[in-house]
């Protein structure tokens, strides 16, 4: 399994104006296997295109140090072409730094 969801816990910074609290995260993922890091699980593999495209959303939720990251089971809520697929996280906390965790999110990408 990806190490992307490790690297996101990590991101929450713990020097910035008093000790960050991250109470909640939801969200959706567009996911996108990197042919050379990721391996895609034999029951994923109906999902995968050739160039590693995963057709389905994956919903993030998060409380505190719960996390859970999984694939919509129902085909209408895949994404559809010509739809622009994107990722987008609500993070509710305090004392977070914007800027660390923008380049964290960041260096998930690349």
């Amino acid at each position: 399994q990806s190490d992307r969801g490790a690297r996101a816990h990590q991101m929450v910074p713990n020097d910035v104006g008093g000790t960050p609290s991250l109470f909640r995260i939801k969200g959706i993922l567009s996911v996108i296997y990197n042919s050379e890091d990721d391996e895609v699980e034999e029951e994923n593999q109906p999902f995968v295109s050739g160039d590693g495209v995963d057709e389905r959303r994956y919903v993030c939720q998060a409380v505190h140090d719960l996390w859970e990251i999984y694939p919509v089971s129902r085909p209408d809520l895949f994404w559809k072409p010509p739809e622009h697929r994107q990722c987008k996280l609500v993070l509710i906390g305090r004392n977070l730094n914007y800027s660390e965790l923008k380049q964290g999110f960041e260096e998930c990408l690349s």
